[in-house]
């Protein structure tokens, strides 16, 4: 799906070594306590033996739920805070921070450039966990969100700064296949996109993109602005009037409650 642009890092050990400490020291601690035991009966035995098998799962359990939330809280940080790139070690999520800040300052092909060696990089990991696990600080299952992510935001870029609405097409569906959970900006973008391509000729893809957003979102004004507006376009006005209707009501009562809150 994309070209691949690789550069190994450090691997970090911290979170290995933590779990391996955890689980040695729960067993360390139970079989010192079956050890202890003078002359144990086969019922101690097994009962110590369930205890101790108890306790392991126990602490896996704790070390699986503590990975998660790192994840979690990792994922969040990378997409929405204000985590530096270069504080990452990652090569992956430092590309995906570096593009998002060059993006903020307006840096477009930069931008793109650095989220599509983040894309390129968490894709591999996906792939192929055990030789690409360097690349990322996330946990497998959380990669396919974040790399739906980063197709949204590389179509956004090539369509609104790049001007290259083909290619917004190519990312914003694969962002629909990829995501998880489907998004309505994902099928959005796609709609906008598809009626920047083509030349008018993918009026009838765009109108279905726009319906699917809707669907997922029904409060997307600007969706169901612009489905109207395709409608129109197509000369299914009779089917066009009433989302137009429907909107300017709706903004009629969100000026008329603005006035009496006096916002």
């Amino acid at each position: 799906m994309f070209t691949m642009m690789v550069r190994h890092s450090t691997t970090n050990y911290r979170l290995v070594l933590a779990c391996i400490s955890l689980v040695l020291v729960s067993f360390l601690s139970c079989t010192s306590e079956a050890f202890s035991l003078p002359r144990p009966s086969t019922t101690t035995t097994t009962t110590s033996t369930t205890t101790t098998t108890t306790r392991l799962d126990s602490a896996t359990s704790s070390i699986t739920e503590s990975r998660e939330a790192e994840s979690s809280r990792l994922t969040y940080e990378l997409i929405c805070g204000d985590v530096a790139w270069n504080t990452l070690i990652g090569e992956a999520d430092r590309s995906l921070r570096l593009g998002i800040e060059l993006e903020r300052s307006g840096q477009a092909r930069a931008a793109s450039a650095a989220l599509h060696e983040a894309a390129t990089l968490y894709q591999c990991f996906m792939d192929s966990e055990e030789d690409f696990a360097h690349v990322t600080a996330l946990l497998k299952e959380d990669c396919p969100a974040v790399l739906a992510y980063l197709c949204i935001r590389l179509g956004f870029l090539n369509l609104d700064a790049l001007g290259d609405a083909n290619a917004s097409v190519r990312l914003y569906k694969e962002a629909s296949v990829i995501d998880p959970v489907p998004s309505p900006f994902s099928y959005e973008g796609l709609a906008t996109a598809l009626e920047a391509s083509g030349g008018g000729q993918n009026l009838i893809p765009a109108l279905e993109a726009y319906r699917e957003a809707v669907a997922l979102d029904p409060s997307l004004k600007k969706a169901q602005f612009n489905m109207a507006v395709v409608l129109d376009r197509l000369g299914r006005t009779e089917e066009a009037e009433p989302i137009f209707e429907q909107i300017r009501r709706s903004e009629a009562e969100y000026v008329v409650g603005s006035v009496l809150l006096g916002v």
